[in-house]
């Protein structure tokens, strides 16, 4: 759970407004695991090449694999980017395996493995947290005053994109939103690329328009305060400036 889940979730909730406390605390805490997931992916990358079950051969893969992360992680604003999508991969890993071990109670993670490990028979998906949630504006896009002030239209822009990408994933079939995402997601069997897009349209997880609702960012400030990330409220008009989304959803429809 935290190998595949955390890292990600950490990220997300960083980029929401009132979300930074907690994202910047679950990426502390994951940093003393990013060790075994740097080690668990340097032996997976290893194994591509060196093959055999000796224990030599598993410490030469190791040191393969280990060896080509360590010259990219010299490359200029590549590094760090590889080091944390390494780490995330590892600890995913070791934490599947641990769970097809028999270890552990129950597993929260994310697509496709939920898919894969549903199909296999090896878990039972119990309840989504999507459905368990309900709506709630996790992500969030920001900008500085400066930048709203005086670009206003590259936000305009920007945020027609976001609208019509939204509109066009409440009316397209799963099958043809996982076509199209399919460049970014080549790894991952056509299957359960369809399968992950279909639960989440059927569950209602993404927004038909780019707007912060008040209820929604409540809601977000509640879970927050409960978990003790933040200690008071923020007002909602002090931190959402929905005037952008307005106008990109009024123009649309005149």
């Amino acid at each position: 759970m935290i190998g595949i889940v955390g890292p990600v979730l950490g990220v997300l909730v960083l980029v929401t407004i009132i979300g930074i406390p907690i994202g910047l605390g679950m990426l502390s805490a994951l940093n003393v695991l990013a060790p075994l997931g740097y080690v668990a992916s340097s032996l997976i990358l290893g194994r591509l090449m060196v093959k055999g079950a000796s224990a030599g051969a598993r410490i030469g893969a190791f040191f393969a694999g280990f060896g080509i992360l360590r010259a990219v992680a010299v490359i200029p604003g590549v590094g760090a980017i590889v080091w944390f999508l390494v780490c995330i991969y590892g600890l995913g890993a070791l934490t599947q395996a641990a769970w097809r071990a028999g270890h552990g109670d129950f597993l929260e993670t994310g697509q496709p493995i939920v898919e894969q490990l549903v199909e296999e028979g090896a878990a039972h998906l119990v309840v989504s947290m999507g459905d368990a949630t309900g709506p709630l504006p996790f992500s969030s896009y920001m900008t500085t005053p400066a930048r709203l002030r005086d670009e206003r239209e590259l936000l305009l822009a920007f945020a027609r994109a976001v609208f019509r990408t939204q509109a066009w994933m409440a009316q397209a079939p799963g099958a043809e939103i996982a076509r199209v995402v399919a460049p970014w997601f080549a790894d991952i069997p056509e299957r359960f690329r369809v399968a992950a897009v279909e639960r989440y349209a059927r569950q209602g997880t993404w927004a038909r328009d780019p707007l912060c609702r008040h209820e929604g960012y409540e809601y977000l400030q509640q879970i927050l305060l409960d978990g003790g990330f933040i200690k008071r409220r923020h007002r909602y008009e002090d931190l959402i400036d929905t005037s952008i989304a307005q106008q990109v959803i009024t123009a649309a429809a005149s």
